[in-house]
């Protein structure tokens, strides 16, 4: 028996990424306190991973832990040899992999770390292995040797912010552990979570100008050095960079915005078959919900009424996973509307010259060419600053296709 032991565990790419390392069966046990620690004395098992809430509870029910583990009094994995109990933590080595692999330097930081579970005792391990000005271990608990977050807002020299809370984690996606905009100096954001790819935390970072970077790199590292742990082999950094990749081309969301007539559809439907990934058009998803065509909403009830409609699709798709989204020309015009489809997506903005775009009566806002000119220069900019990737779509749909894969590593 090999697998993930936590409560409540939800979804988990664990087993995805064991079973891309090697090839051995792994479940998830969503376990009662009571059940972790009848497991752990029958000891019916071969290796464990361990998550929240019972990195530190396993702790007493073990026979030996690893000098990291005993360093950080925090378990993540367990390996049973010969019938004793040997616990280890990886999150230390997975957590070092992800700011490496993200060129964050810590040297001279001021660094926030907000959470005093298990994982934050793994990541101030790591940063304590830096030259920082100083680190402060942020909790709501009161905790021995922490700050309240009261007490964080009273300081503005914080460079570094790293989130270890559930905070923002799915299904809880419109949650922020802290508002970052009141920390005038801050260089950089790590979130640990990984379900969504971007919290909210992550995307208020990205509106702000901030780096912002996901728990997924930690996730697939720290399961690759589990794997070293459990099997007593050695594994190439390359296969980490190998799974993230899986996962994140099988799981993130392509979403694509731009003008009316710039090919969303066209593209959409055609990478959806390629990629085998579902097709979601929100103009579709509005007609569908409303049993009406987009022209007669905003002939009926008008332009804002349609906004509104489109923002509640939109938000409906915020934890949709492994689709194809076609975006209306106009989403942009609400930001909210893209902190939806960042959490989970990748933003590509298809481009396509003025005079290439066709009129189509079913697009109530463009039913001339001066209409055309107008909105493409009022929406333009928006488009550019919104966008992960920009790509040029006056060939051929393949063309276009093409560049897609090439930019976004598929």
């Amino acid at each position: 028996m090999r697998g993930l032991i936590g409560h409540p565990l939800g979804h988990s790419y664990s087993p995805i990424i064991h079973k891309s390392i090697i090839d051995k069966e792994y479940k998830l046990y969503d376990l009662t306190k009571e059940e972790m620690i009848k497991l752990l004395k029958e000891k019916n098992f071969d290796s464990l991973n361990v998550t929240i809430p019972y990195k530190e509870k396993v702790i007493p029910y073990l026979d030996e832990l690893s000098e990291a583990a005993k360093k950080i009094k925090a378990i993540n994995c367990i390996k049973n040899f010969n019938g004793k109990l040997i616990g280890h933590n990886s999150d230390y080595d997975g957590f070092m992999w992800l700011l490496k692999n993200n060129d964050i330097n810590l040297d001279n930081k001021n660094v926030a770390i907000l959470g005093s579970g298990g994982s934050s005792k793994a990541v101030k391990s790591v940063v304590e292995t830096f030259k920082t000005k100083n680190i402060y271990l942020v909790s709501s608990s009161n905790k021995e040797n922490t700050i309240s977050y009261e007490d964080l807002y009273n300081l503005s020299n914080i460079n570094c912010i790293i989130n270890t809370t559930p905070v923002g984690m799915y299904p809880n996606m419109d949650e922020s552990v802290i508002d970052i905009s009141k920390f005038k100096g801050l260089e950089v954001v790590v979130d640990i979570i990984y379900n969504p790819f971007r919290t909210k935390l992550l995307v208020d970072a990205i509106n702000h100008n901030i780096k912002a970077v996901g728990g997924i790199d930690m996730l697939v590292a720290q399961g690759v050095k589990a794997v070293e742990f459990f099997d007593d082999i050695k594994i190439e950094d390359y296969k980490i960079k190998e799974v993230i990749n899986k996962i994140v081309n099988d799981k993130r969301n392509i979403v694509l915005i731009g003008m009316p007539g710039s090919g969303k559809s066209t593209i959409g439907k055609m990478l959806s078959t390629k990629l085998n990934m579902e097709f979601k058009d929100t103009d579709e998803l509005i007609e569908k919900e409303t049993n009406m065509e987009i022209k007669d909403i905003f002939k009926l009830y008008g332009e804002e009424k349609f906004r509104e409609i489109e923002k509640n699709v939109i938000k409906s798709l915020q934890d949709k996973s492994s689709c194809i989204i076609s975006c209306g020309g106009g989403i942009i015009k609400d930001i909210e509307n893209i902190n939806y489809l960042r959490k989970n997506g990748v933003i590509i903005y298809l481009d396509r010259d003025i005079e290439n775009i066709y009129l189509n009566d079913k697009r109530p806002l463009t039913q001339n060419k001066d209409d055309l000119i107008r909105l493409y220069k009022e929406r333009l900019p928006l488009y550019k600053k919104y966008s992960d990737y920009i790509i040029e779509n006056n060939k051929d749909a393949i063309d276009a296709i093409k560049q897609i894969e090439m930019e976004i590593n598929l």
